[in-house]
Parts: structure tokens; C-alpha cells; sequence
């Protein structure tokens, strides 16, 4: 959950509680209208989870109720530099890891848009740390303008197909 203009999560209650009723609630809607309806496993709907800056407090302090099927996607802190990798309870969970990363930023403290800032090499790093850490079920790209960013896109979609052939290279 995010605010408004991407800001930090904002609510009139306690953070946790609208935060695990708001999990419980986006859950039971998937069983409830796909899953019931369509007489398959709530546990088969792709589900995911990013505990992206305040949020990440949250989660890092046991409190949130995150269902096991849910996938844990771990983003980067804006700068190419990915804040937390699964643990191994983390990595046991059956919903896995993933990587949500920014090749492009706009917000505090620094905005980049326009040029891409992030090094190939920082990619490789990072990504391939999280992968080996368990975060290989998804990985997402935010990109703003594509043209900057050409080859660091290109880059990330070929480690993203085959981390451990790209290593090799």
C-alpha cells in the first residue's frame, strides 16, 4: 500500500491493523469472486506482496499477516541498491521472492527520469545477489522514459531470462 503520489501510507488507525485488515480483506476477495467461482485453489492465483520503504518497517517487525502463497518482492532503494534479500524462513515460504527494481525515480530526496544513472554493473551485482538469495518467481522493471534507458533494459531482461548464463559472460 502506498499514498497518494506514491507518499507513504497514510491512515486515520493504527498502520498494522489497516494494513493486515486490508491483506485479509484483498485475500478473501480473490477466494471468494476467482477462486470459489472457478473451483480452483486460492493458493494457485499469483499473489505478491512489496514492502517497499514504510512498509518495509512494518514487515521487518513481524506484524504484518502476510498469507504463505504470497510472493515477497523486495525492491531497491531508488538507487540500484536492493534493500533487503529473503532470509531463510523467507526463502521456505511456497509463494518465494521476487525483485521489484527502478532504472528510473521520481520522488525524495532525488529524481532521476531522464538519465539512466544505474551502472550495468550495479545490475549484475544486486540482481544476481537477490536471485541468489532466493528472489527468482518475479522480477519487475520500473522504467519511466524508455529511451534513456535502452541498454540497462535490455540488460535486465537478459539477466531476469537466465541470471546464471549471464554470469558466465
Amino acid at each position: 500500500m502506498r499514498g497518494v503520489h506514491d507518499g507513504d501510507f497514510t491512515t486515520n488507525m493504527d498502520k498494522t491493523t489497516a494494513l493486515n485488515e486490508i491483506i485479509s480483506t484483498q485475500y478473501n476477495i480473490l477466494k471468494e469472486e476467482i477462486a470459489d467461482k472457478q473451483n480452483i485453489d486460492v493458493k494457485d492465483i499469483p499473489k505478491v506482496f512489496i514492502p517497499y520503504k514504510d512498509v518495509q518497517e512494518l514487515y521487518n517487525k513481524g506484524t504484518l499477516n502476510i498469507p504463505d502463497d504470497v510472493t515477497i518482492m523486495w525492491t531497491d532503494d531508488n538507487y540500484g541498491y536492493v534493500r533487503q534479500n529473503a532470509n531463510d524462513a523467507e526463502r521456505a515460504r511456497s509463494g518465494g521472492a521476487g525483485l521489484y527494481h527502478h532504472i528510473s525515480y521520481y520522488g525524495n530526496p532525488t529524481s532521476y527520469l531522464w538519465l539512466s544513472s544505474t551502472q550495468p554493473g550495479l545490475l549484475r551485482e544486486e540482481l544476481t545477489k537477490a536471485y541468489e538469495t532466493g528472489a527468482d518467481k518475479m522480477w519487475i522493471l520500473n522504467v519511466g522514459d524508455l529511451k534513456p534507458a535502452e541498454k540497462e533494459i535490455e540488460y535486465y531482461a537478459r539477466l531476469s531470462r537466465d541470471v546464471e548464463a549471464m554470469n558466465e559472460t
